[in-house]
């Protein structure tokens, strides 16, 4: 990560991601790296390499990772990134999957009013419950 920071702040050209992470091992250590690299470049105000790393955490949201990013991006201002992880986890396949993992406890912790939003965005996405009121109306 700081291989990529410093290569981009005496070059001025960004770095190529791709090859900084490809020594990683898991696509899981390659999101947690980006999630370092956001955060440096949010530190230090480098929005273009920021940017950058926002747009590959939106391309790369998976179940094991949506939380940590979700946290992220509320704690960064990524706008984007967050409605993306909102998104992806309200998808009913994903809901009950991704509310068990770690990250989903730890979200709960640190950003609870990520959760109160996360559950009003999943109040518009519920199909509604058919009602009869046995009057043939």
């Amino acid at each position: 990560m700081r291989r990529a920071l410093l290569h981009f702040i005496y070059c001025d050209v960004i770095p190529d991601v791709e090859e900084v992470l490809a020594g990683l091992n898991s696509k899981w250590e390659a999101q947690l790296m980006t999630h370092h690299l956001l955060a440096a470049a949010d530190r230090y105000g480098i929005w273009t390499l920021r940017s950058l790393c926002e747009l590959r955490l939106c391309e790369n949201i998976g179940i094991d990772t949506v939380a940590s990013t979700l946290a992220l991006a509320e704690q960064h201002g990524c706008f984007q990134l967050k409605s993306k992880c909102i998104e992806f986890i309200g998808l009913p396949q994903n809901i009950k999957v991704v509310m068990q993992t770690d990250g989903f406890k730890d979200l709960q912790e640190s950003c609870p009013s990520v959760i109160v939003e996360l559950l009003g965005s999943l109040v518009f996405h519920v199909d509604p419950i058919p009602f009869s009121n046995n009057l043939g109306c």
